[in-house]
């Protein structure tokens, strides 16, 4: 697997990576055009998309609660006040 691009070969890997991610997860691309503008790296690139969609559509969607919300809010406005981390809204989760 390539590390990062020799001189003249483009983007660097990490690169593409992280665009190719980006890309295909906002489908504002697929993954078999995205890889058709990088056929350097396809051999890398391509487990590595298809896997990141499976995991996408299988994990259920993050929502916080109600409750852990307003203490991240009463955490985030006492930093703010006080220029210190409060950190017992941790105990109200």
């Amino acid at each position: 697997m390539r590390k990062d691009n020799a001189v003249g070969e483009g983007l660097p890997f990490t690169e593409v990576l992280a665009e190719s991610v980006d890309q295909t997860r906002l489908e504002a691309v697929k993954i078999k055009d995205y890889l058709a503008r990088h056929p350097e790296y396809r051999q890398e690139l391509e487990p590595l998309l298809y896997t990141a969609r499976t995991i996408r559509k299988n994990l259920p969607p993050v929502r916080p609660s109600p409750a852990f919300q307003e203490s991240l809010r009463e955490a985030l406005v006492h930093i703010v006040l006080k220029g210190t981390i409060c950190l017992d809204y941790r105990a109200r989760l």
